[in-house]
């Protein structure tokens, strides 16, 4: 009996094809009219021939292609039994609704009928889902879909009916981990509801080091070690001045002691000794103070941004005191 049936909506369909296809034209209007009719028949045709094969899997996008070019009441009710036929009910179960509608309005109420029929008979053999969002997991842009299909937010929390077969559903929104979850459904079985939880925020990475939304370090590490080298440098010529003036009071005051270039005052011998020795001193620390001085400001000025270390090594004779500085750059 169901084989018959069948045979009866694609006879139904298939003559109600071909009686809008032997239409006449009438204008350029009519020729994008006849091109669709000619595609629609074209793909009913081939959607038949995989009926007779009994492939149901490739005959019903064919006859919804066929629908979508040129649509007729008739191509429903056959897209409607190749679905029943596929085990899709819910998708059936839309079809023959589709048909009722556009079989009354073609005034075709024989075929309203039969459709309206298969819709009551479908009723009870639907196994629906619901999709819940409590307002926790509600988020700016959030979308939730079910396979290919978004569904509307008046969608949510609604029991919709569903294909038997494996399904996914898929919650995202902007800044967020997508969440998913596959439902394997049965005809004849009751679903739980399906409770979208509340997204995880994803991770933001961390940017170390200039880029273009913030500036660069100004004080990086070569030119911290730039400027405490000049620093450095700095300190050693004041040293040297410092020393050079004591060496020369020391000075001055042993050749006011000795007139001549013979002097017999032990004091004034100790004093000159030392002024030599204290200029000595001033020297090596103002050369020593000028070299890290030129080296820190070029490294602050010219030096890559990579670690600098420099340090000051305090020198000294019997009576001279120094500073010697190093490092690396």
């Amino acid at each position: 009996m169901k084989k018959t049936a069948l045979y009866t909506f694609l006879t139904i369909g298939l003559f109600s094809t071909m009686a809008h296809a032997q239409a006449p034209s009438g204008g350029a209007a009519d020729v994008t009219t006849e091109d669709a009719r000619a595609r629609g028949k074209q793909l009913f045709d081939a959607a038949l021939a995989d009926v007779k094969r009994e492939d149901y899997k490739a005959a019903c996008p064919k006859f919804r292609a066929s629908y979508d070019v040129d649509p007729k009441a008739s191509t429903l009710l056959n897209l409607g039994t190749c679905y029943e036929r596929n085990g899709q009910t819910a998708s059936a179960w839309g079809a023959f609704s589709s048909a009722v509608v556009a079989a009354r309005k073609a005034g075709k109420e024989e075929w309203a009928a039969q459709a309206d029929e298969r819709v009551r008979a479908l009723e009870p053999r639907l196994v629906r889902v619901t999709i819940v969002v409590p307002p926790e997991a509600r988020t700016e842009g959030l979308k939730i879909a079910r396979d290919a299909s978004t569904l509307t937010e008046s969608e949510w929390g609604l029991a919709m009916a569903v294909d038997p077969g494996e399904h996914i559903i898929r919650a995202s929104a902007p800044d967020h981990v997508t969440w998913t979850t596959k439902l394997v459904v049965a005809e004849g079985s009751t679903m739980a509801p399906v409770r979208v939880p509340k997204l995880v925020e994803e991770k933001k990475s961390v940017v170390v080091g200039p880029s273009a939304d913030r500036p660069a370090k100004f004080w990086t590490p070569s030119r911290i070690g730039g400027a405490s080298l000049a620093g450095v440098g700095l300190v050693g010529v004041g040293i040297g001045a410092a020393l050079a003036v004591v060496a020369k009071g020391k000075y001055d005051g042993a050749r006011g002691t000795c007139k001549d270039v013979a002097c017999p005052n032990d004091a004034a011998v100790k004093d000159s000794e030392a002024a030599f020795d204290l200029a000595t001193g001033a020297t090596v620390a103002t050369i020593i103070g000028a070299v890290a001085g030129v080296a820190g400001v070029s490294l602050f000025l010219w030096a890559p941004d990579k670690k600098a270390y420099g340090q000051l090594v305090p020198v000294a004779g019997p009576s001279y005191a120094g500073l010697a500085a190093g490092g690396t750059f």
